[in-house]
Order: C-alpha cells, then structure tokens, then sequence
C-alpha cells in the first residue's frame, strides 16, 4: 500500500524537471511517473502538488543556527524546526568562537570546539545536522587537527580572514592544504 502520493507538481532533481506523481511506501520514494491516479484511492495520504515544485530535501551548507542558551533554551531546537518548514533536511552549522581579544572560544582547540557543541546540540534537532568547526589565528595549531576533524565525520572548517582571531595567510594556505590531503574543504569568509 502507498503510504504517500503526492499528484500533480512539478518534480525537480539533479536530472532535469517533469511532470510526475511520487509514490512513497515506508518512508522513501517507491515510484516516479505521470499520472498515478489510480493509486490515489488507495494511498493513505494524497497531496495535491498541482501547480507546485516537488524537491528533494534541501541542504542548507551555511547556517548561522546558534545553540540553546539561558535566555533561548529552545534556540537550536527552533532553528531547525524553521529550517524543516522552509524544506531543509540537513544543514551544517559552525561554532562561531566570536570577536574581541577576551573570547575565550576562539583560542580553544579545534576538537574541544567541536566536543562543546555536540555537548551543547546533541539530540536538539528537527532535522539532520553537522558541524564547519571554525579554525582561528588564535589557535596554537589548528592545522594540526583537521585530519582527525574529517576523521571524525566533519569534510568541512570554516576560517575567517578578518576580525581580530582571522587566519594568516600562511595558515590560511596550510589549512586548505591539509584539509584538502584528508579529503575535506575549506570555506573562507
């Protein structure tokens, strides 16, 4: 039995658009064609998609989602509950250490930011998520633990190139560098 049909809408993936109705049974796709109708009567739930895109689960690589805090306990949580609404599926987040010379976050190792933030995120999501650890010049070395951050399931850093904790060039250079021989990127604000 299909759990889901949703009729009518424009389909669009990676291949190119079309008109089709998508058959779900147990939580993922079972059929793409034109014109499912005779299964309507038997679908548990129908969504008359006519006029309206249909997509996948968008990934949204570049949030600005921050985690819970005293005066925002639910802030993560609700983040991700719009991002869910809006059609995301996923998105990556980064720990931003933030900006003044007394910022205790943007001197930390790179493994012990990402330790606080999955203390911090841990099962206070809607959706699937990730972290871009953000590697800073005030870091003793950060370079030194991005194989062991794309080890540990996370391709992508994120480093700064202004404010007061920005890499240097030459760091700048030997992140992508590393990140690059392990497999992962570099994202440069």
């Amino acid at each position: 039995m299909t759990d889901l049909l949703i009729r009518g809408g424009t389909l669009v993936t990676a291949g190119g658009s079309q008109h089709a109705d998508v058959a779900v049974v147990g939580g993922r796709v079972a059929d793409i064609r034109a014109d499912m109708g005779g299964l309507a009567t038997g679908a548990r739930e129908v969504i008359d998609a006519t006029g309206l895109l249909v997509l996948p689960g968008a990934i949204d690589v570049h949030t600005h989602t921050r985690v819970a805090t005293e005066a925002e306990p639910d802030r993560f949580f609700q983040d991700s509950l719009a991002a869910a609404f809006g059609g995301t599926t996923t998105f990556l987040a980064f720990n931003n250490p933030g900006t003044g010379d007394g910022s205790e976050a943007a001197g930390r190792s790179v493994l012990a930011g990402v330790r606080e933030w999955r203390a911090a995120t841990e099962a206070d999501s809607a959706i699937d998520y990730s972290l871009s650890p953000v590697i800073t010049g005030l870091m003793e070395d950060p370079v030194a633990e991005l194989p062991a951050v794309v080890d540990g399931g996370m391709p992508t850093s994120k480093a700064f190139m202004v404010y007061d904790f920005g890499l240097p060039a030459a760091t700048l250079f030997a992140a992508m560098r590393g990140l690059g021989t392990a497999g992962g990127m570099l994202e440069v604000h």
